[in-house]
């Protein structure tokens, strides 16, 4: 399999710019266009593909083309019910399909029955192993793991946590089979191996109780006073983190936990200080772009991106989001408002008060 983390710095470029450059089409305006689009997610695991994803995708199309229509799916990490889901969408006549991958290398398949059928892909978030793909949206993975690993590593510095004793950092992994969690790995080993802080044991999965139990097993073997941080690869993996340090009985401050995605659960566990931080990779943003480029695609205009691998690519920066920066970073850019945060589902106001969210 081949991993592109290393080959994205050239695919770089600032969304603002991106999306800034996307212009309203006049005839989608006059109802005088209409197109399919095809949005297809790996999973319903992680919130953010119907919290923020799919969203993004699904405005940006119809705010340029108002008589468009997408047609949403999620595979439920299965690779059988995601080929169902493409040729089902295929034979309802999408004129572009989005596809997030299961599997990257077995849904090449997939872009050839598209190709046949004449429907060009996007593969969204993750790498398809294709040179048929039209365009490529994504995340650099290896920064979002060097971003996190360097929160927490900075985090521990400025409590003046001891380099020099038998407390360390437990790691859970996301499931390295993945490009998100294998790429993370490559880029927040060096940073976690180079900080002098012990490495306590691993574990690498993206399933919830499975990161629980082995938290878990970890305050039994070491004390929960011996992990002084966290690597936790998203936000799902923080909460199960957490949830180990209290039903362990554990009621002190808990270490510095790191997390992904800006659910609003993690968010809320940021401003309740439970949760170090969580990474945000702008998902409203990167399914503008995608949402932009299957547009273009369906009209046939010319799309002009750097290539990756011979894919035109289009990668989003990870922003690591603690407390102090959830007003700038989901607030003022839109992905929350603090009522979402502070009061919808649970009353955080005096917490978010204290942060300065408003």
């Amino acid at each position: 399999m081949k991993h592109r983390g290393k080959l994205f710095a050239a695919a770089l470029v600032p969304l603002a710019l991106v999306i800034s450059g996307c212009g309203a089409n006049a005839d989608a305006a006059d109802g005088e266009e209409s197109f399919k689009f095809g949005f297809i997610m790996p999973d319903h695991g992680s919130p953010r593909y119907t919290q923020f994803d799919y969203p993004g995708f699904e405005t940006e199309i119809l705010r340029q083309c108002p008589s468009c229509e997408v047609l949403f799916a999620d595979s439920n990490h299965d690779p059988s019910e995601q080929q169902r889901q493409v040729e089902s969408m295929l034979t309802q006549g999408i004129d572009v399909l989005v596809l997030d991958p299961v599997d990257s290398k077995g849904a090449a398949s997939f872009v050839n029955s598209a190709d046949r059928a004449g429907v060009p892909v996007i593969a969204y978030d993750r790498t398809i192993e294709s040179d048929k793909v039209s365009f490529a949206v994504g995340v650099n993975w290896p920064e979002v793991g060097k971003v996190q690993a360097e929160s927490l590593v900075a985090a521990l510095e400025a409590k003046d946590v001891p380099k020099d004793s038998d407390a360390g950092i437990a790691v859970i992994w996301g499931d390295l089979q993945s490009e998100a969690g294998f790429g993370m790995k490559e880029g927040a080993l060096p940073v976690l191996e180079a900080s002098g802080y012990p490495l306590l044991g691993e574990t690498d999965t993206w399933d919830g109780p499975t990161v629980q139990s082995f938290v878990s097993s970890q305050i039994s073997r070491v004390g929960a006073d011996q992990i002084v941080g966290v690597f936790a690869a998203n936000d799902g993996n923080a909460g199960a983190t957490i949830a180990a340090f209290r039903s362990s009985g554990f009621d002190g401050t808990l270490p510095p936990i790191t997390g992904l995605d800006a659910t609003l659960a993690g968010v809320q566990q940021v401003i309740e200080g439970n949760q170090y931080m969580t990474t945000y990779t702008d998902p409203l943003g990167e399914g503008a772009i995608a949402a932009d480029v299957a547009l273009k695609l369906a009209k046939g205009e010319p799309i002009d991106y750097p290539e990756v691998d011979g894919v035109p690519t289009q990668l989003v920066e990870p922003v690591a989001v603690t407390v102090d920066k959830i007003q700038s970073e989901l607030i003022d850019s839109g992905a929350y408002t603090a009522e979402d945060l502070c009061s919808a589902e649970k009353d955080l106001v005096a917490e978010c008060e204290a942060a300065g969210i408003k």
